[in-house]
């Protein structure tokens, strides 16, 4: 079925299934991870469609295409991959504080990824929102202070409610 997906992908692109093709999916069935979704299967129909592209690149280059093998397996997991690398023998911060979903004006959600710097500075760019949101500064803020006063835990107010602004996206934004 993934075969079938990853052709009917690059069929919206305009790209035709060639008798020639290759695409050989391994690794087993969903689920691959306890999660509801079957991210293996997307995953490997998503990398399959792009082998097939990069194939066709290749045949450009060479008259010949090709063999694309996937490993569900390794395609789901690529889609958690921030959780296996390392940058400087440490984990990444891996969400970003305005990654998340939204609501839009005609009722729909949208998903925001901007846990990379050109994903977040493209998102901020097409809302023309700040690039730092109020709760942002305020975290950079309280970083300041406690990199100055080391070992100084923060004064907490247990009755403080949390601020609804550290809800949206940033001042001046619409959520759209």
């Amino acid at each position: 079925m993934s075969r079938t997906l990853s052709h009917d992908i690059l069929g919206l692109l305009g790209r035709a299934p060639r008798a020639d093709d290759s695409l050989t999916l391994t690794g087993g069935d969903d689920p691959v991870f306890q999660t509801p979704w079957r991210i293996g299967h997307a995953g490997s129909t998503a990398l399959g469609a792009v082998g097939l592209a990069v194939s066709d690149l290749w045949r450009l280059r060479t008259g010949k295409p090709q063999a694309v093998t996937v490993d569900r397996h390794a395609a789901a997991a690529s889609l958690r991959s921030n959780t296996y690398v390392l940058q400087n023998g440490q984990r990444p911060v891996s969400w970003d504080p305005l990654t998340g979903h939204y609501p839009t004006r005609d009722g729909r959600v949208m998903f925001i990824h901007t846990n990379h710097p050109h994903h977040r500075a493209g998102a901020l760019r097409i809302a023309g929102a700040k690039a730092e949101t109020q709760r942002e500064q305020r975290q950079r803020e309280q970083q300041q202070r406690e990199k100055h006063n080391p070992g100084r835990q923060p004064s907490q107010n247990p009755n403080q409610k949390p601020d609804p602004k550290d809800q949206n996206l940033g001042e001046g934004d619409n959520r759209e």
